[in-house]
């Protein structure tokens, strides 16, 4: 049985703790913590890890050398967290999944146009790429292309994989063809697949490279063309027999008679959602091409909202905010701080009940301040741990 999985979690399929302590200082292997300055008040801690990873095992061992195509929107490359993102990427290529990465580019392309007071034309959801809007497609594209490399590039360094290596590599993988004239509408330089060179992926793959396809496509008579990110995906899935197909989306998929996100559907009924348009507030060409993928071969196409980070309900109300922020302090401690800052949006009140202060922007270190998002307005809270409560 196929099946599409919809979930509102973000993709992090391993739990993974990463935290900063100080002005932008990361807590590294380097940094000689020994355990016993933290212990645990029971084996009950110590049991739950175990279980956690004898619950994980044997999902590592499922999905080690399967094929895993993830899509990546320019939302989701243009945003601030976007190296989180990279760093659970880098975890699932350490896990032995081979990953192939695909990224759109419509985010960069519109901002590129606003700029430079261009515009182009969209019918039906496909943009109209002339001469002059394929120039600026071909430079988004690459200026994208760089920043994903860039990203797995730095993606290592402060994480328990520091000194681990990951190579990723594009090329013309992607024959394609052009869309043509539709109603009238001639498409120009905008295309559709035509080929997936599945066996040149695969070599580089086995070669423990992770591929990077571009919204772009090559014809056999050499002119370039304009893809939809998500016909790509789709179609390197098809074509590699994937495991996995992801995509990950802005927002929940969300079933508007309900009102309620989908858990998990199937094709045939979510072609029935889809037809019925009660799944508004998700790109069409996301639903048509997991419910294809779906159809021609793959057997868990995932849409996550990438958005939320979900806390399972287990790791709730339990105090481990607590031990984690004491943790935290203690390591920032023996690393010579005396001061702890953060930014948060939703949770102030409990910073607060930790013995944090309201802050001005002013008092972050300079190199906070000038990254400071303005959009998220963010308060800022800082501790001097001189005052620490001592609890470890």
């Amino acid at each position: 049985m196929h099946r599409i999985s919809i979930q509102w979690h973000q993709i992090h399929s391993f739990l993974i703790l990463k935290s900063r302590v100080g002005a932008n200082r990361p807590i590294t292997d380097n940094m000689p913590i020994a355990v016993e300055d933290y212990p645990l008040k029971s084996y009950n801690e110590l049991e739950q890890s175990v279980d956690w990873f004898r619950q994980a095992s044997p999902y590592i061992n499922a999905h080690r050398n399967k094929t895993f195509v993830i899509a990546l929107s320019g939302d989701a490359v243009a945003e601030e967290n976007f190296q989180a993102l990279i760093h659970d990427i880098a975890l699932l290529h350490h896990l032995g999944i081979r990953l192939v990465l695909v990224y759109g580019i419509r985010h960069q392309v519109e901002k590129t146009e606003a700029a430079r007071n261009l515009s182009s034309k969209i019918v039906n959801n496909l943009r109209v790429t002339d001469s002059q809007t394929l120039a600026t497609v071909i430079e988004v594209a690459g200026s994208v292309r760089v920043r994903i490399e860039s990203a797995v590039s730095a993606s290592l360094p402060n994480t328990p994989m520091s000194g681990a290596r990951l190579s990723i590599v594009s090329g013309n993988f992607v024959t394609a063809r052009p869309y043509g004239i539709h109603d009238g509408v001639d498409y120009c330089h905008t295309g559709i697949v035509r080929r997936i060179h599945a066996n040149a992926i695969n070599k580089q793959l086995q070669n423990g490279n992770i591929v990077l396809l571009s919204p772009l496509g090559y014809s056999i008579t050499g002119e370039t063309f304009n893809l939809h990110a998500e016909d790509v995906a789709a179609k390197a899935a098809e074509a590699l027999q994937a495991e996995k197909l992801i995509f990950l989306l802005n927002e929940p998929v969300v079933d508007s008679s309900s009102g309620k996100p989908l858990r998990q559907t199937t094709p045939v009924a979510m072609n029935a959602l889809v037809a019925d348009k009660r799944l508004k507030n998700t790109p069409q060409n996301i639903l048509l091409n997991s419910i294809n993928a779906s159809l021609n071969g793959i057997r868990r196409v995932h849409l996550i909202d990438r958005k939320i980070n979900a806390t399972h309900p287990e790791y709730q109300n339990n105090g481990r905010a607590e031990k984690l922020l004491d943790y935290l302090e203690h390591v920032a401690m023996r690393s010579g701080l005396s001061k702890l800052f953060v930014f948060t949006t939703r949770t102030k009140h409990w910073f607060l009940a930790q013995g944090f202060n309201p802050a001005a922007l002013e008092d972050l270190p300079p190199q906070r301040q000038s990254s400071y998002n303005f959009k998220r307005n963010s308060s800022v809270l800082i501790k001097s741990l001189s005052h620490s409560s001592g609890k470890l």
